[in-house]
């Protein structure tokens, strides 16, 4: 019989592996207060400083995507619950085809 904390210790290994190396290095210049924070937090929290930026950035990313405001436009998409749903003309369609063409060329 298998040992299930081997098993769950293999998949975690296996996840974070994959997770490290589809990782592109990435150069910024940052503000030097910036800087003290990201060295004070992976003290802190003994994460390595470039290990602690991607997780903030990554976390950042997605908290801000989730936030691009919809804008309603004037034509009716479809009809949720007898309520219909507008078109978006805000910024995220435009995000997203933009995101869509980067992820298709980091493709090939």
């Amino acid at each position: 019989m298998p040992n299930s904390s081997i098993e769950s210790l293999l998949v975690k290994l296996k996840h974070r592996g994959d997770e490290i190396s589809s990782r592109t290095p990435l150069t910024i210049a940052i503000d030097g207060d910036d800087l003290v924070r990201l060295q004070a937090l992976s003290r802190l929290y003994k994460i390595p400083l470039e290990e602690l930026s991607a997780l903030l950035m990554s976390d950042i990313l997605k908290q801000i995507e989730a936030r691009i405001p919809y804008k309603p436009g004037p034509k009716v998409i479809r009809v949720e619950d007898d309520e219909p749903i507008y078109e978006d003309i805000g910024d995220m369609p435009r995000y997203l085809e933009i995101k869509r063409g980067l992820e298709e060329r980091s493709k090939h």
